[in-house]
């Protein structure tokens, strides 16, 4: 079973435990099963396919683990010498893409000073075929998280296909309904996985039909999973929190949040805590605390949420209800295409969800002010974090073989 450590990492990514060269990996974040070895084939629903689909092919040089403890990736080893602001990583022995492509420190070079600006300032450095290096200004105690950051994996264009080749565990083939995940090696005992997307059906039908490996926070899945002998429920780690950005700032209390998490939200939810990337903002270049602060083109006392999402209207309805966004205050849902059209214009007050945690805070931060560009005049005030929301993953006993990331996305052992 995934251990409770599991279900309550750090409160925020970065710091993380000082760490001056790679350790072995635990099996802390082990999605475990109760026989082994698990089944030659797996079928698993996800709230977001491609995202499972991009850890499972493609590789950075470290990833982060379900308790925010970095791990070998593509890189077995990493060193500092100079109080941490050099990070020199040394690449798995024969390292290849899967179509059998050696890989090398030249192919990490090109990921790490492409179009992402995730580094910063930072000076990358060829040190050998198997060596690479990176130089910050700034210092850290840690090995910085923004290695794991999915925008700095390792890819090559395949010569017979559109497809970017990876260096992971398995290769994919995609249909209109679902993809499936080969072994990119024989003989690891890595299953075959079809997975597919948990939206557009009824997911206690996909339990009903066999799948392993259901991930979900709907509370009546869960509590169906739980009536059945052949299930198991694991708490993943606490991945989004829901927030109200509003042109106007709010005051919500402790008292408040521990009100909406026990008694508003239905899934599992706690009250915000923490120091969430976005207040990073005063320190990231595309946050500017001297322009002046935007009220938006309308009035705060309307609310919009996404249609569809469960937690942010019940949290809305409750916010109105309780007479924080003005006597006449009303909660209203809209399609997401309509809601980003609002959001941009800082039309009214929004209920939404951001992920927890940001391995990189300023691009985080710059992805944020791109949607809303009235947020740039200070982020930190005009978003309210309400509480934190997590998924469960209800898997079939003997079904399982994959371990849990720091966001909750399961990946192949």
């Amino acid at each position: 079973m995934l251990v409770a450590a599991c279900g309550h990492p750090a409160s925020t990514l970065p710091p993380l435990a000082p760490a001056p060269r790679a350790t072995v990996a635990t099996d802390a974040c082990v999605l475990t099963t109760d026989s082994a070895p698990p089944p030659a084939a797996l079928t698993i629903a996800v709230p977001d396919v491609g995202r499972f689909l991009e850890r499972q092919v493609y590789e950075t040089l470290v990833r982060i683990d379900c308790t925010g403890t970095p791990v070998p990736e593509l890189a077995q080893a990493w060193t500092s010498d100079d109080g941490g602001h050099r990070w020199t990583f040394t690449l798995r022995p024969a390292a290849r893409f899967s179509d059998g492509t050696p890989l090398l420190a030249s192919d990490v070079f090109a990921a790490l000073t492409g179009d992402s600006s995730l580094l910063g300032q930072g000076s990358v450095t060829l040190d050998g075929h198997d060596q690479i290096s990176v130089r910050f200004d700034e210092a850290a105690a840690s090995v910085p998280a923004v290695f794991a950051d999915p925008a700095l994996a390792v890819t090559r264009r395949a010569a017979a296909s559109s497809w970017l080749v990876g260096s992971g565990v398995a290769t994919r083939d995609s249909t209109i309904d679902a993809a499936t995940l080969t072994p990119a090696q024989e003989g690891t005992g890595r299953p075959t996985v079809t997975v597919r997307p948990d939206s557009g059906v009824d997911a206690r039908d996909l339990l009903d039909r066999g799948v392993d490996i259901l991930v979900t926070s709907e509370p009546e899945v869960l509590s169906y999973a739980a009536r059945r002998s052949d299930l198991t429920t694991v708490p993943l780690p606490w991945s989004r929190v829901y927030v109200l950005v509003s042109p106007v700032a709010s005051t919500v209390g402790d008292t408040v949040r521990a009100s909406l998490a026990r008694d508003v939200v239905r899934t599992d939810a706690r009250p915000a805590r923490g120091n969430y990337w976005w207040l990073a903002g005063p320190a990231c270049p595309v946050a500017d605390t001297t322009a002046p602060a935007s009220t938006g083109t309308g009035t705060a006392e309307v609310i919009y949420y996404p249609r569809g999402d469960g937690p942010a209207r019940d949290l809305a309805g409750r916010l109105v209800a309780l007479g924080l966004e003005g006597s006449t205050g009303k909660a209203v849902g809209v399609v997401p295409a309509d809601f980003e059209v609002l959001f941009a214009a800082g039309t009214g007050s929004f209920l939404m969800s951001l992920p927890r945690e940001a391995l990189a805070p300023c691009q985080a931060v710059e992805d944020l002010v791109s949607r809303a560009p009235w947020l740039r005049s200070d982020p930190g005030r005009r978003i309210t974090a309400l509480v934190e929301t997590r998924d469960r993953a209800i898997v079939r006993r003997g079904g399982s073989a994959f371990t849990v990331d720091w966001d909750g996305t399961l990946r192949l052992r």
